[in-house]
């Protein structure tokens, strides 16, 4: 995938949703750190400074205003992938933890995405083999 426009955004999503069930994996690890690393986007210092706030002592859950500044401005292409990393991470461990899909399903419906349209977003994420167009469709424009 290409480098990201909205890395910061995409990395502060992605650490809410990775430690919303209270443990860092090491198959979670493994999927963060070659995200951040996709075409050099982030410096080594910086990949460490995301690993060491992964290691920080659990903090309570983000706020509606956390995440919403957490995920402000991201493009249409960077959601996508945004969701489609985000289930990746949530079954990296063998299990898929609904706090992680809770975490964000909430992203999504603060951003403004429908409830209605979170189990063909659910369907597409697991099951499109990356199909960046389909996701452009679920995650558009609200008037599509």
């Amino acid at each position: 995938m290409e480098t990201f426009r909205h890395g910061e955004q995409y990395i502060n999503l992605m650490m809410y949703i990775a430690r919303s069930d209270r443990e860092v994996t090491t198959g979670e690890r493994q999927i963060l750190t070659e995200r951040w690393s996709v075409n050099g986007r982030f410096s080594s210092e910086q990949i460490q400074d995301f690993m060491e706030r992964l290691d920080a002592p659990t903090a309570p859950e983000p706020s509606d205003e956390e995440l919403l500044a957490a995920g402000s401005g991201l493009d249409p292409v960077t959601l996508c992938e945004l969701v489609l990393d985000a289930y990746k991470l949530a079954a990296s461990d063998g299990e898929v933890h609904g706090s992680e899909i809770r975490t964000l399903r909430r992203f999504l419906r603060l951003y403004g995405i429908p409830v209605e349209r979170f189990p063909n977003i659910d369907h597409w994420a697991r099951f499109s083999n990356g199909d960046i167009e389909q996701g452009l469709e679920l995650l558009g424009p609200l008037n599509a």
